[in-house]
């Protein structure tokens, strides 16, 4: 009889559990587990052996060790579930009519692993753009409706289950931040660009809350004018294109949008406190002549996270990612797709 490719990988999944079954005094569940899912792995290729491996060991401590304790579960729907092929639950459901009932099928999403993307203040996917023709496959966060961090960070969890690696700049890196420290166990990788984690300085409120009256008042392109001013390295406010495209970014905000993320920013928390729990590997970047969130602040961050390397840019402002895309995608796309 013809087996096509898709039906061999299931039936040699379908094989290493019944092997476990008859052999469980015999061999570790994890080897089998392992061989099981480096087969899910060739079928789908495009999930991280560690994110599945990972999402199957939750599942296990909960539903599967009690599943397989019951002699009347189904080797090949079990198989099956774990593969993430819900059309073979057809063909197992004769072995035994109940099991997918008892075993409603793993989420895609538990297994697959996520890169997001975090905006900064009045950004959006302009300043990732060179990122993303190198990383097609990477979500793009919205915070346009939100005037907290925690409510930012709370929302990406709920918009994109299972594990993520998360690379967030200026305003989204402090979000980043909030991220991991609300479900540090989703968060495999953190990248935090042009950013900071100290409260809020002595007269910051004030500052901040005349920006958004100049928003109101003056228009957002004024605003554009004056807020990218200083934010990008002198020599770079040469090249047109790059400052036509930050102010068109802008420009598709709006001052009810701003005042939002204004005060997301001045009721936001002493990151500090919490920095030193963050272990997944931490890069950071930071643009050599940032003057609104200077190399400093980073290497105050590096010397919290205990899993932390930092990264100067040359010849960058507070917009690294778009005014050096090279140098910074040269060490974002490893960090985050390997």
């Amino acid at each position: 009889m013809h087996t096509n490719p898709i039906n061999r990988k299931a039936l040699l999944a379908m094989a290493c559990l019944v092997l476990y079954t008859i052999s469980s005094k015999i061999i570790a569940k994890w080897r089998i587990i392992a061989h099981m899912m480096k087969n899910c792995i060739h079928y789908r290729r495009e999930l991280p052996c560690k994110s599945v491996l990972k999402a199957l060991a939750t599942r296990w401590q909960g539903r599967y060790r009690s599943e397989l304790a019951c002699p009347g579960v189904s080797l090949g729907t079990l198989g099956c579930q774990a593969l993430g092929l819900d059309n073979w639950l057809q063909l197992t459901s004769r072995l035994d009519p109940t099991a997918s009932q008892r075993l409603p099928p793993i989420p895609y999403s538990e297994f697959c692993m996520t890169v997001l993307l975090l905006p900064g203040l009045m950004c959006d996917r302009f300043v990732w753009e060179p990122l993303l023709r190198e990383l097609p496959g990477a979500a793009i966060a919205d915070f346009s409706s939100q005037d907290s961090l925690t409510d930012m960070a709370q929302d990406c969890l709920d918009a994109h289950p299972g594990p993520l690696r998360v690379a967030g700049h200026s305003m989204g890196a402090r979000v980043a931040m909030e991220m991991a420290r609300l479900a540090p166990e989703r968060i495999e990788r953190l990248a935090l660009l042009d950013t900071g984690i100290h409260p809020l300085a002595d007269g910051e409120a004030e500052q901040r809350q005349e920006a958004v009256t100049f928003g109101y008042n003056a228009g957002m392109e004024a605003l554009a004018d004056r807020w990218l001013a200083s934010m990008v390295w002198e020599p770079n406010k040469q090249d047109a294109a790059l400052m036509q495209g930050l102010k068109d970014m802008v420009l598709r905000r709006d001052a009810a949008l701003h005042e939002r993320q204004i005060r997301a920013l001045v009721n936001r928390r002493d990151a500090a406190a919490y920095l030193p729990n963050i272990t997944c590997p931490t890069l950071l970047l930071v643009g050599e002549h940032d003057l609104w969130s200077p190399v400093r602040q980073h290497e105050d961050m590096a010397r919290l996270l205990p899993n932390a390397r930092l990264e100067v840019i040359a010849e960058a402002g507070h917009f690294a990612p778009v005014e050096r895309p090279e140098v910074v995608n040269g060490f974002l796309r490893p960090f985050l797709q390997d």
